[in-house]
């Protein structure tokens, strides 16, 4: 068990202390402040007044220093010539000399020291580092991030008006985004800023510059009654990824996919989504813009262009509530052409995407966003309430591989009354054994007077698999599940790169076939 000292209980403490109570590798054991009374409220650490009289005392292992930045360097350096490894609020110093001071001395004595620049380890930003490296979306086009508070006029000894003691708005809100910016697209070639500095704000707006794109940035200090805000935003060549009001999102230019389906639709073909999801908004919220048929909740709820519902393939009621009353402890979304009920609360529904990486979560996120889940969704429904509706389709997610186990073996001894065809292997995505997507594509087509010979398919996940087998025209994304794949009869381009729209376009003016689906 690692021994941690901290040193500095003022505001920025408040932070680092709960974390440190939270991890089993490491004991918070001291604190140090020359106030005795910020320390009262952690009666179970020991106290001291004293630097020199906490290091006599105390064998730590790491020094945690939430000082005032003027005072960063010779605490830290005092430390590391103990032995001690050091966590350090940023910025290191005000002072270039400081700097390379704190970091010879971490190397001479064989410690680490960390400067605590927070944001290339939160999962938004970590998640537009990973877009930018992979190039999720295409290049980097520009990019913009923005940091703003009060001005912090509450600070011990007034130290943070101080620019001499503290460097003001450039070396405490600022700093953040310009570690983020070099940490996450290496050093620019050219750094240019504006500075407005008065009585009443402290205002720095700076403009990175690299090879294809460039970045602003802007902070301040401003005396109004505002809360603290920061947010940034990304335009890559095919999304623009998005950090505001507290809350994650991704744009993805879709006018590619609405342009072609705009003109096959106008050609007279039918386009016609086959989605796991139970509804899709139709006309200008939609996510074509366009009013179009869909197959929904892996095909068992057939919609018409005005969201009516055309055919419906439903569960065996009793198999609904034999499965319900077996697992209680799974929250079953239950799929119907009048909402989604939920056997769990929210709480239980949010925990099955736990094991979804944040990038996944928010890319999800999006796409509820863009369309497909704005049915009534109802949780905490009882057995009967859920069975007094038409139950089409059944998702869950668990949270434990036994569970995961348990329902997979009791839905493979009833695999004659029910299938499961997820999209992603996380999930359960249950229907009847009747009911997939290409069955509900052959009865939109056979209801539209469209041969089967006629109807190209276009899929890449597990609930695709028995509508790419079906088909003569079938087709899967490069991007595609291998056994999604292995179904098609052949595999074309990547969804990133719009394949899909791309190649419906490119049938159409090869040979005019009467419908194309999706």
């Amino acid at each position: 068990m690692l021994k941690v000292g901290l040193i500095g209980v003022g505001g920025i403490s408040g932070a680092h202390i709960p974390a440190w109570e939270k991890r089993e590798d490491a004991e918070l054991v001291a604190l140090c402040d020359i106030r005795p009374e910020q320390m009262e409220k952690y009666p179970d650490k020991r106290h001291y007044t004293d630097f020199d009289e906490m290091l006599s005392h105390e064998s730590l292992d790491i020094l945690d220093i939430c000082l005032p930045t003027y005072l960063h360097a010779d605490y830290s350096v005092k430390a590391m010539e103990r032995g001690i490894h050091v966590l350090c609020e940023k910025p290191v110093s005000l002072k270039k000399e400081d700097v390379q001071r704190v970091y010879a001395c971490a190397e001479k004595n064989h410690v680490k020291f960390m400067i605590a620049q927070v944001l290339r380890f939160w999962p938004e930003y970590e998640i537009v580092k990973t877009i930018y490296d992979q190039k999720t979306y295409g290049e980097l086009l520009s990019g913009s991030m923005r940091r703003l508070g009060l001005r912090p006029k509450w600070s011990w000894d007034g130290w943070m008006m101080d620019e001499n003691r503290s460097g003001l708005v450039p070396f405490d809100l600022h700093i953040h985004d310009a570690d983020f910016i070099v940490y996450a697209f290496g050093k620019p070639n050219r750094v240019t800023d504006f500075r407005a500095k008065r009585p009443e704000q402290d205002y720095i707006n700076a403009i990175y510059e690299y090879d294809g794109f460039f970045l602003t940035t802007e902070a301040s200090w401003y005396d109004a009654p505002y809360p603290f805000a920061a947010d940034f935003r990304f335009q890559f060549e095919r999304a623009v990824v998005a950090w505001e009001k507290g809350e994650m999102k991704i744009y993805e230019a879709d006018g590619t996919i609405r342009r072609a389906i705009r003109e096959l639709t106008e050609a007279g073909l039918h386009v016609v989504p086959a989605t796991g999801r139970s509804t899709l908004p139709i006309g200008e919220h939609g996510f074509t813009g366009l009013a179009l048929d869909a197959c929904c909740s892996n095909g068992s709820i057939v919609r018409d262009s005005h969201g009516e519902v055309l055919k419906t393939w439903t569960i065996d009621p009793q198999i609904t509530e034999e499965l319900l009353k077996e697992f209680p402890d799974i929250c079953f979304d239950c799929s119907t052409p009048d909402g989604m009920f939920s056997s769990g609360s929210f709480e239980m529904h949010q925990a099955g995407f736990k094991k979804d990486s944040p990038i996944k979560r928010i890319v999800m996120r999006g796409m509820r966003a863009r369309g497909g889940y704005h049915e009534e969704q109802y949780f905490d429904q009882s057995i009967g309430d859920i069975l007094r509706h038409d139950v089409c389709k059944i998702n869950c997610r668990v949270t434990s591989p036994e569970l995961e186990r348990d329902l997979k073996a009791y839905l493979a001894e009833r695999s004659d009354r029910v299938v499961n065809a997820p999209f992603d292997p996380v999930m359960f995505e249950i229907t009847d054994v009747a009911c997939n997507k290409g069955e509900s594509v052959a009865w939109l087509a056979g209801y539209y007077g469209i041969a089967e010979d006629e109807v190209a398919v276009y899929g890449d996940g597990g609930n695709d698999i028995a509508m790419l087998k079906r088909f003569r025209h079938s087709y899967a994304t490069k991007n595609a599940s291998d056994a999604a794949k292995a179904a098609a009869s052949a595999t074309i381009g990547s969804c990133m790169v719009h394949a899909v729209p791309k190649h419906m376009l490119a049938t159409m003016h090869k040979q005019n076939s009467r419908t194309i689906i999706e």
